[in-house]
C-alpha cells in the first residue's frame, strides 16, 4: 500500500511541476545567414602587406605531401593552400616561409600570414 501511495504522489508531483503553455502565438525567428567564406579563386597571394584596411588573422603552418620523387613547390600546392587559407577565414595571405623537409623531400612546409581584406 505504501508503494502505491508513493507512486501516486510522484505522479501528481510530476504533473504539478509542468509550466503552463504560453497564451500567445509563437514568434517567428528569422535566422541571420552566416557570412560566406571567400571562394578559392578570390583568395589572393600577396607579395607585401596591403595598404588598404585588413585584419591579421595570424600565422599558420601547413605541410604538403606529394607522392613520387619530386619535391613539391608552392605552385603545385597553391590550390590546396588557398583552400586552407579560406577555411581559416582569410581572403588573402603572405607566404612567410617555405621549405622542403630535410628528411623527406616529398614534403613542403609552408608558413603563411592569413589576412582578411576589408571590402571598400
Amino acid at each position: 500500500m505504501n508503494k502505491s501511495l508513493i507512486i501516486a504522489l510522484l505522479t501528481l508531483a510530476g504533473c504539478a511541476s509542468n509550466s503552463p503553455a504560453p497564451n500567445g502565438p509563437a514568434e517567428a525567428v528569422t535566422p541571420t545567414p552566416a557570412p560566406a567564406a571567400p571562394t578559392e579563386d578570390r583568395v589572393q597571394l600577396l607579395t607585401a602587406y596591403p595598404t588598404t584596411d585588413y585584419d591579421d588573422l595570424g600565422t599558420v603552418q601547413y605541410t604538403f605531401f606529394r607522392p613520387g620523387f619530386m619535391t613539391p613547390s608552392l605552385n603545385t600546392v597553391m590550390a590546396e593552400l588557398k583552400a586552407k587559407i579560406r577555411q581559416a577565414g582569410g581572403n588573402a595571405f603572405l607566404v612567410v616561409d617555405q621549405s622542403p623537409d630535410r628528411a623527406d623531400k616529398r614534403l613542403l612546409h609552408v608558413s603563411a600570414e592569413v589576412l582578411k581584406l576589408k571590402q571598400p
